[in-house]
């Protein structure tokens, strides 16, 4: 092969794999950053006692094969774009689109650089957690287990109590309409008896010259 066709072919050579393996890490980072967020945070808030602890330090492992894919996603983007002006532009504008993405290549390091040290400490002094799981407030998850029963207890008591209440409000309806049962058979009673009485004594006089009527008599 001549120079003029085995240097085309060798840069879309190198540019494929670049851009697949940019794909395929970049992808990478979107599943294991997805799978970590999902899981993690369902860990800490509805895992065992010390779940949040371990959840923590889980995530602070798994950073770093997340920021390998990321890093290796990023050079074999930025390397493929670098292949891809030198196959399709001219030497003159294939150079200067080099040059701005080495540029920029250089502006992410350093960036990197300083972000890394803004926020960089020292390991020795990471904190656990543990001034607040063992310390004086003894802070304790309750197992979801025991609190559901705690729940259940206390709403068969609840519901214990208002059958007792709604069994005492009967007895006393059942009572108060037995009892006004009897006084309005008793008034009813007696409102017949006094017009009975009126009908059979009606025009009675004593000796004394007074009305005489069986009621009032008793």
């Amino acid at each position: 092969w001549a120079w003029s066709e085995l240097i085309p072919r060798t840069l879309k050579f190198f540019y494929y794999i670049m851009i697949v393996t940019a794909f395929c890490a970049n992808i990478s980072v979107v599943a294991k950053t997805t799978t970590l967020s999902v899981l993690s945070s369902g860990l800490a808030l509805r895992g065992p006692d010390g779940s949040m602890m371990v959840a923590t330090d889980g995530l602070y492992e798994e950073r770093t094969s997340v920021f390998r894919s990321f890093a290796l996603g990023l050079a074999a983007t930025i390397s493929s774009v670098v292949l891809c002006v030198w196959i399709l532009l001219s030497w003159e504008a294939a150079l200067f689109c080099s040059g701005i993405t080495l540029y920029a290549c250089f502006a992410i390091a350093a960036q990197y650089r300083r972000i890394h040290k803004r926020f960089d400490f020292d390991e020795s002094q990471t904190v656990d957690f543990n001034d607040i799981f063992d310390g004086p407030a003894a802070i304790r998850a309750v197992p979801v287990r025991s609190y559901y029963n705690n729940n259940k207890k206390k709403q068969l008591m609840a519901d214990k109590y208002l059958r007792r209440t709604h069994s005492n409000s009967l007895q006393e309806t059942t009572t108060t309409t037995a009892e006004l049962g009897a006084s309005a058979t008793t008034a009813r009673q007696r409102r017949i008896a006094w017009n009975e009485a009126e009908e059979s004594s009606e025009g009675m006089e004593g000796k004394d010259g007074a009305i005489h009527h069986p009621l009032l008599m008793v």
